[in-house]
């Protein structure tokens, strides 16, 4: 929902760990040309798990479990030891968390290879005598109705928002 965001024009962005849903290269390429490019002489408060981005930015606050930990530029925090401590420390009782939960029966234990198996693949189209047919067979007319009206109203509702939110 970053372009939602970036849409809106607004002075300051609040973006609650907007690269987390994305894969790497993706997250790098909205980094750069959304957030250091778009939002360039914007106020951005950018929240995050991770410390990947956390180079470019002009302060870095760490906070950990709701305190604030260490605040300063990367490069500082950096040299006192801060972010590699508590990205450490955050590995560390990962690692301690799963060795607990899964004990050491793991040891000596073989898995079984993955097996490849051939699967059919059916080409072709589904006419709309058999997605009729199955309307028709569930009873469910008036649902197709229902659902087809609410998702047009929720089309509108989003198209308003975004209207609303431009005049604003």
């Amino acid at each position: 929902m970053i372009y939602r965001a970036v849409y809106g024009n607004a002075d300051i962005y609040l973006l609650d760990d907007p690269l987390s849903s994305v894969d790497a290269a993706v997250g790098s390429h909205l980094f750069k040309e959304v957030i250091q490019g778009l939002l360039k002489n914007k106020c951005v408060i950018f929240a995050t798990h991770s410390t990947q981005h956390a180079q470019t930015a002009d302060e870095v606050i760490l906070i950990e479990k709701g305190n604030v930990v260490a605040r300063g530029c990367y490069e500082e925090l950096f040299q006192l030891g801060k972010i590699p401590t508590i990205v450490m420390d955050r590995v560390d009782d990962v690692t301690r968390e799963r060795e607990r939960k899964r004990g050491d029966v793991d040891v000596g234990i073989k898995t079984a290879e993955p097996s490849e198996e051939a699967e059919e693949r059916g080409t072709g189209t589904v006419g709309l005598g058999a997605a009729w047919e199955f309307i028709r067979v569930g009873n469910s007319m008036i649902l197709v109705s229902i659902f087809t009206g609410l998702n047009i109203l929720n089309q509108i509702t989003l198209s308003c928002s975004d209207y609303f939110l431009k005049i604003w």
